[in-house]
């Protein structure tokens, strides 16, 4: 079983990750042989072999292979500015049309998405449909959720340089995580030239613009 854990960078994908890898480990439904890790991890993928792995950039060849496909996704603004607070990476209008982009492929086959913005208040119930999404039914959310708080770069557990091999946590994972905090990251002329070019995005995942 290959299970594909997807998601916009900065967009709670790390969450969702270890969301779907902790009811995995709880369940009595599913064995050890469960492999774990970020894509980069894996020298090679096997739709026979029983993995998890999570995934920002679209991939036909492994849509091909999975067979569960979640995603995260978030208002553009925010990541854009996460992603120049975490890595320094200047917000530019080919970022924006990427992350569309892969917005759009992720959506035509993922199972199950979770925004940002609705998983923040509403946890217990995201990790409940994630859990029926997977048949998962004797994992108690609450057990997950209690997990989840709990994790970070410094967890039990290997780690490099970079992140943590387990719950893939980075240093300073976490850089704000407020939503609307684009205002005080991103130039006014460019939220506006963003906005534009994607309102049909932003108003149809009910983003204010």
């Amino acid at each position: 079983m290959l299970i594909l854990s997807a998601g916009m960078q900065r967009s709670a994908s790390t969450w969702l990750y270890n969301v779907l890898r902790i009811l995995i480990q709880e369940s009595k439904s599913y064995d050890a042989s469960f492999q774990f890790g970020w894509i980069d991890d894996f020298v090679e993928i096997s739709s026979c072999e029983s993995k998890l792995i999570k995934v920002h950039n679209y991939s036909q060849a492994l849509v091909d292979k999975a067979d569960y496909i979640f995603y995260s996704f978030r208002d553009l603004r925010d990541v854009l500015a996460s992603l120049k607070r975490k890595f320094n990476n200047n917000p530019t209008a080919e970022a924006a049309r990427n992350l569309v982009d892969s917005y759009n492929h992720w959506q035509g086959v993922a199972v199950y998405s979770i925004c940002y913005e609705h998983m923040l208040n509403n946890q217990l119930i995201e990790i409940a449909n994630i859990a029926k999404c997977l048949n998962i039914s004797d994992v108690e959310p609450t057990i997950v959720l209690n997990q989840l708080t709990e994790l970070s770069f410094e967890s039990k557990g290997t780690r490099n340089d970079v992140y943590h091999k387990e719950n893939l946590f980075h240093k300073g994972h976490i850089t704000n995580g407020k939503i609307g905090d684009w205002h005080n990251e991103l130039a006014a002329d460019f939220v506006e030239q963003l906005t534009k070019e994607h309102e049909d995005w932003f108003r149809v995942n009910g983003y204010v613009v």
